[in-house]
């Protein structure tokens, strides 16, 4: 096997595995080096007891990778200290008051909207103004008539709310209770800020505009499973030309004359590429792979603190 790539992935997780079939597919010359026996990260871990969710999975880079994925809706449960169970599946919610049903339904079916309106911006690079980029000022022009569809106070609203924190929004809609609390879940789930943080209401804007295409805001998995996604991602890789290599751990990223050029794995064997890419936590990448001899100072202490 050759030591020599374009582009070298550092982690068989759902990223990795994303990042490295779609530079595969561009004519790079990509390995993925992954120091457990798996693919997948979480969502190849059989022992893992919780069902692990591929959130944020786009149908656009289904598409681009050419994999055909069934998937069913995921219906989440909510238990409130009275005993009382909700359930609530996309916009229906059972166990609640048909007032309260009827409401968050509403409520539901308007931030789907106003979702779909931004999706063109999830999916694209923030347009550059500079030069005359047309592809960028067509997507910014559809996502801008997306916008404009909405109408002018459905608008006002999305304005209102779409940097606001997610806790103000759900108390409004639906009072300080268990559908709130599932709201702002649903928001901040997978990240490092809780409900009362400023922005917090993209993310779930994020969320439904991503699952749209598939069940119209629901949260959905795979109908195989979290495993069929590793599957077919690894899959996907291969056709495109990429390789892979399990239980095989980066001790260090090379680095000459102030550039990446490959990879030192713990077994002392090199491989050479002019492109790293990270699935690693961040400050395990920097710190630890790379290493601070190569960073700012100050930098360096942001990373750690």
């Amino acid at each position: 096997m050759s030591n020599v790539y374009d582009a070298v992935v550092i982690g068989a997780g759902h990223n990795g595995l994303v990042a490295a079939a779609m530079l595969a597919r561009k004519g790079l010359k990509t390995i993925v080096l992954e120091g457990r026996e798996h693919a997948g990260g979480l969502l190849g871990d059989t022992d893992f007891r919780i069902a692990p969710l591929p959130f944020g999975l786009h149908p656009q880079v289904l598409k681009a990778l050419g994999i055909e994925l069934a998937t069913k809706p995921v219906e989440t449960l909510i238990v409130s200290p009275n005993a009382q169970t909700i359930r609530v599946t996309g916009k229906t919610v059972t166990g609640v008051s048909p007032q309260e049903a009827t409401h968050f339904a509403l409520m539901h079916t308007r931030l789907v909207r106003q979702a779909q309106a931004l999706s063109g911006m999830i999916a694209n690079p923030p347009p550059a103004f500079e030069g005359n980029n047309w592809a960028q000022l067509l997507s910014l022009g559809k996502t801008a008539l997306k916008l404009r569809r909405l109408g002018k106070n459905e608008l006002r609203d999305l304005m209102r709310i779409a940097l606001s924190n997610v806790w103000d929004l759900a108390t409004d809609e639906l009072g300080d209770g268990p559908l709130a609390g599932m709201l702002a879940m649903d928001a901040t789930i997978g990240g490092a800020m809780g409900p009362r943080s400023p922005g917090t209401v993209l993310p779930l804007l994020w969320r439904m505009a991503t699952s749209t295409e598939f069940g119209n805001g629901m949260r959905l998995m795979p109908e195989n499973g979290p495993q069929a996604l590793v599957e077919a991602l690894a899959a996907a890789l291969s056709r495109a030309g990429g390789d892979m290599r399990l239980g095989t751990t980066v001790a260090r990223i090379l680095v000459e004359d102030d550039q990446v050029v490959g990879v030192r794995l713990q077994s002392g064997e090199e491989i050479r590429a002019s492109r790293i890419l990270s699935s690693a936590a961040p400050a395990t990448t920097l710190l630890d792979l790379l290493g601070v001899e190569h960073l700012d100072g100050e930098f360096v202490r942001r990373c750690r603190t």
